[in-house]
């Protein structure tokens, strides 16, 4: 604190009705030790981080007193040690600060400084590339033409990875033709731990993920029983971790979210790798599909009861806007084709800090 060093034993007694008055012995700026020793009977004005001088155990900050011609007058006793940071208090001598595979976040980075130590021995950051096919797909400051769309996707699960804390390798956008895939997986496998490709596993003619991987089985197409997201394909190819996505930017959102999200967490040390799921009365009819189950973009409100959530817009994979609006991802269950207002539900937050209302309609 930002005030005068005192021995305690000189203010024992100090109250309003009975100030107690020391001359005042110099200034002790931070990082400095102009003050080496303070004698009985005197006070040192003294700022945030100075080092104590020797014989003072206490500091009473600069609002407490009143200094008039180099006398401090002082109104209170103060409790030996009050506003003073002891030298190595925040761990002993042989304690250990981190354990082996520590996640280094910022506090462990302060604590390492802290402690003197500016090295560590630490596993690189795993490298995640990410492709985007197909040959309507075009640049976002490019003039559209008939039957061209924006790449939405690449520039939208780079940030995914990002966020994750994997470094992101961006390898562009192809459009359909096998031979292109070929020389861009070749570029993955040298740059790349992870590859997420986005689109080309659905049933179309001109889907090249899905025509590549017919000669290579190592790569699976599956059917996952979700919505959206339902074509997927993953499996190695060497020591190259691929998982395909489909085109549709909400499917490739969600289950980049839902699937590839986790494990890239993991394999970076994280252990919580899955969001907490929580239950909320739902507020608006959700209409589903049986056998599948439903990520349905909502919500999420919290009352003085308890959440309410609601389905935040159009459920069309390609709407990207009603993402935007939801702060959650209501979980239909696939033995469920509606649910009603006023159910009880789960739902998963997206949010960090989700908003709160007193109610919702």
């Amino acid at each position: 604190m930002d005030g005068y060093a005192v021995r305690h034993t000189d203010l024992a007694g100090a109250s309003a009705k009975s100030p107690i008055t020391l001359p005042a012995a110099g200034l002790l700026p931070a990082g400095r030790a102009g003050v080496n020793s303070l004698r009985p009977g005197r006070t040192v004005r003294i700022m945030t981080g100075a080092p104590v001088p020797d014989g003072a155990d206490a500091v009473v900050p600069v609002e407490k007193v009143a200094v008039h011609n180099g006398e401090v007058r002082f109104t209170q006793a103060p409790r030996p040690h009050s506003h003073i940071r002891q030298e190595g208090e925040n761990f002993r001598k042989g304690e250990r600060l981190l354990a082996a595979h520590t996640l280094l976040r910022s506090q462990e980075v302060g604590l390492c400084i802290t402690a003197g130590v500016p090295r560590l021995t630490v596993a690189k950051r795993v490298r995640v590339a990410v492709l985007s096919t197909g040959s309507e797909l075009v640049p976002p400051a490019t003039r559209l033409r008939r039957g061209e769309v924006f790449d939405s996707n690449r520039p939208m699960i780079l940030a995914q990875v990002e966020a994750t804390g994997a470094v992101a390798v961006d390898l562009g956008t192809i459009d359909d033709r096998v031979h292109k895939l070929e020389e861009r997986l070749r570029a993955a496998r040298r740059q790349a731990d992870f590859l997420i490709t986005l689109g080309g596993v659905s049933a179309g003619d001109f889907d090249i993920v899905k025509l590549f991987l017919k000669s290579h089985r190592d790569v699976r197409l599956v059917q996952v029983a979700m919505r959206p997201a339902r074509p997927q394909a993953f499996g190695r190819l060497g020591r190259l971790f691929w998982y395909a996505l489909p085109g549709n930017p909400v499917s490739a959102w969600v289950a980049f979210d839902q699937l590839v999200r986790p494990l890239i967490l993991r394999s970076q040390g994280h252990q919580n790798v899955v969001r907490r799921m929580r239950r909320g009365v739902c507020t608006s009819r959700v209409n589903s599909v049986r056998g599948l189950v439903d990520f349905v973009r909502a919500r999420a409100l919290r009352s003085g009861d308890g959440w309410r959530v609601q389905q935040a817009g159009p459920e069309g994979s390609s709407n990207l806007k009603s993402l935007t609006e939801a702060n959650a991802l209501l979980i239909v269950p696939e033995s469920c084709e509606r649910i009603e207002p006023g159910e009880s539900v789960t739902f998963e937050l997206l949010a960090d800090k989700p908003e709160t209302e007193r109610a919702v309609a």
